[in-house]
C-alpha cells in the first residue's frame, strides 16, 4: 500500500488490491526506507538506478561488495560424494529459490553427465517449499552424479565451495542484490558462471561467464560447462582474474 499510494490505508483500493499474491521481484518494497533515509548506500550502479527510480533525491554512495574467504583445500567432501580432487565438480549454491532455476540445472546435467560422465553436480543450501525436491531420473548414474545438502554453516560452505571446479549462480529475476555466494567463489578463485541481469552485467568479461536470459540459455550453460570443465587452464584463469579483480 506505502508503495503504491505513499500510506498505508490505500484509500479504498485497498479491498481490490491482490494483496496476498507473492511479492513479484519487479516490484521492490523501498519507499517506506527510502523515504526516511538521508543517504543510501549500494553496491551496483544498477541498484542505483532502481532507488533514483524510487524517487530518492539524497545522496547514494557506491562501495562494491566483495568478501573475504579462508583458502580451503578439499575437505570431506570426496568421501560424501565418491568424488575425488580430479573430479570435474558443479556447484549450485545458496537458498534454493525457483528463480535461481535449480530444477532446470538438474534437467541440464542430466544431458551434459552423458557427454561428460565422471562431472559432479553439487546442491547445496536451504530449499524454499516452491522449489522442486526430487530430481528428473530415478536412474542409479544418476543418483551417483548429483547430490543434495542442505544449510551449512559459513566455513563448511566455503569448503564445499573449494572444491568446486566451476560454480553455476544463475537468476531468473533479480532484487537487484549483489550475490554473496558469487563474491564468495570469485574470492576462492573460482570460474563462475551467472544469468546477465542487473548488477551482474556490470562485471569484466573476464571474470565471468555471462549467459543471456533466452529460452537457449540451458543449452549455453551446458557448452559452457563442457568448455570449462574440459580445459582446466583456462577455468583457472577466469578463476585467477576474479580473486585479484
Amino acid at each position: 500500500m506505502y508503495e503504491i499510494f505513499g500510506n498505508d490505508a490505500g484509500g479504498s483500493a485497498g479491498r481490490h488490491l491482490p494483496i496476498e499474491m507473492p511479492q513479484p521481484h519487479e516490484f521492490l518494497m523501498l519507499r517506506r526506507l527510502l523515504d526516511r533515509s538521508r543517504a543510501c548506500i549500494v553496491h551496483s550502479h544498477y541498484a542505483e538506478r532502481l532507488v533514483r527510480l524510487k524517487g530518492f533525491r539524497g545522496p547514494i554512495g557506491w562501495c562494491p561488495t566483495g568478501s573475504v574467504c579462508t583458502p580451503w583445500t578439499l575437505r570431506g567432501i570426496a568421501a560424501d560424494s565418491a568424488s575425488t580432487p580430479a573430479t570435474p565438480l558443479i556447484g549450485v549454491f545458496g537458498y534454493q529459490r525457483p528463480d535461481k532455476q535449480v530444477w532446470e540445472c538438474l534437467a541440464m546435467f542430466k544431458e551434459l553427465v552423458d557427454s561428460l560422465p565422471a562431472a559432479r553436480l553439487l546442491i547445496l543450501g536451504s530449499r524454499t517449499p516452491r522449489c522442486r525436491s526430487k530430481t528428473p531420473s530415478a536412474t542409479s548414474d544418476w543418483r551417483t552424479a548429483s547430490f543434495v545438502r542442505g544449510h551449512q554453516t559459513l566455513d563448511d560452505f566455503d569448503g564445499f565451495l573449494a572444491a568446486c571446479s566451476v560454480v553455476v549462480n544463475l537468476r531468473r529475476t533479480t532484487f537487484g542484490e549483489s550475490s554473496g555466494t558469487m563474491m564468495r567463489a570469485f574470492g576462492l578463485g573460482k570460474p563462475v558462471v551467472v544469468s546477465a541481469i542487473g548488477g551482474v552485467c556490470e562485471l569484466p568479461d573476464e571474470i565471468c561467464v555471462k549467459l543471456p536470459r533466452d529460452r537457449h540459455e540451458m543449452q549455453v550453460l551446458a557448452e559452457c560447462l563442457q568448455w570449462l570443465l574440459s580445459d582446466p587452464q583456462r577455468a583457472a584463469e577466469m578463476g585467477a582474474q576474479a580473486r585479484s579483480g
